[in-house]
């Protein structure tokens, strides 16, 4: 448990130290609203589907993050390659993205859609 409050707190603290200002704002910051995340860790992941997890850790104490904090880093960077290369994921929550607010919302949703199709 201390392992992933780790890896958890790493990720949030990577976030503040390499946003804001440092990181290049992405192309479609300004579409895609302020959202908070999820890290799913051991994401069982077949052909393109999230169809469960071990853990579910509401990154920055389940705070929205701005995009340009974390939107390059996180989904597309270094820190979301080596977290997925490690079978872990960072899941978007929050309108547009159906998932909900909790980890529970997560966990429902992927029970009640048969998973998540990924990207």
């Amino acid at each position: 448990m201390r392992k992933l409050l780790m890896i958890g707190l790493s990720l949030v603290l990577s976030l503040g130290a390499f946003g804001g200002s440092a990181l290049a704002e992405d192309e479609n910051d300004d579409e895609i609203p302020d959202h908070r995340h999820f890290l799913l860790i051991h994401a069982d992941i077949d052909a393109g589907v999230v169809e469960g997890f071990q853990h579910c850790t509401e990154l920055a104490g389940g705070q929205v993050l701005p995009n340009e904090v974390h939107h390059d880093l996180v989904h597309f960077g270094t820190a979301g390659e080596a977290l997925s290369n490690a079978g872990h994921l960072v899941l978007p929550g929050d309108p547009p993205f159906p998932y909900g607010k909790t980890c529970e919302d997560v966990q429902a949703f992927i029970d009640a859609n048969e998973g998540i199709d990924l990207p």
